[in-house]
């Protein structure tokens, strides 16, 4: 039996992550997905369409977020499920922390960035309502700005239609070692 797969996507919001995480879901067998996102909502306790206040987004704050969602990796993990997780994972820290996981749970690991430029990525989030993230065009400019350091993921273009996306995610997880 192979142990579990341990599948992070990354990108800047807008990106798409959130979008090809659930298809992942979906394709995959036995397979959970993580949301940063919803993680963060479920912490403070408020719906996902309400809007968190900057305190939600300290330092602090995500670490908590972080913790949180390592807790459910661990544990969907070792009860032998898949586990697909869509966050920023920017800086490069937060990459090798997943990686770090997939290694410390025995699951196998495939990572993914999700890239576009600028102008797609604001424009999309400015279209976005009634969603998850908090995310606005500022954010994004600022994500773009601070860099990413060297991303060492296998790079999706998200500005292909979806189902394509898709394909080459499941192409290059499989080329991970993954499904």
């Amino acid at each position: 039996m192979r142990s579990p797969l341990l599948i992070a996507v990354g990108g800047f919001s807008g990106s798409g992550k959130t979008s090809l995480a659930a298809a992942l879901q979906q394709r995959l067998p036995d397979t959970v997905h993580l949301d940063s996102d919803r993680a963060r909502k479920a912490l403070f306790g408020v719906s996902e369409t309400t809007r968190l206040p900057p305190s939600a987004y300290t330092q602090e704050a995500t670490r908590r977020v972080i913790d949180a969602m390592e807790r459910r990796v661990r544990e969907h993990v070792a009860a032998g499920r898949n586990v697909v997780i869509s966050a920023l994972f920017s800086p490069a820290a937060s990459r090798r922390d997943a990686e770090n996981l997939a290694a410390e749970t025995n699951a196998r690991f495939a990572g993914l960035w999700l890239r576009a430029d600028l102008r797609v990525l604001v424009g999309r989030v400015e279209k976005r309502a009634g969603n998850v993230s908090d995310a606005g065009a500022e954010i994004v400019r600022r994500q773009v700005a601070e860099g990413t350091e060297t991303v060492l993921w296998p790079m999706l273009d998200a500005t292909l239609p979806p189902d394509e996306v898709l394909a080459a995610a499941l192409r290059m997880i499989g080329e991970q070692g993954g499904a």
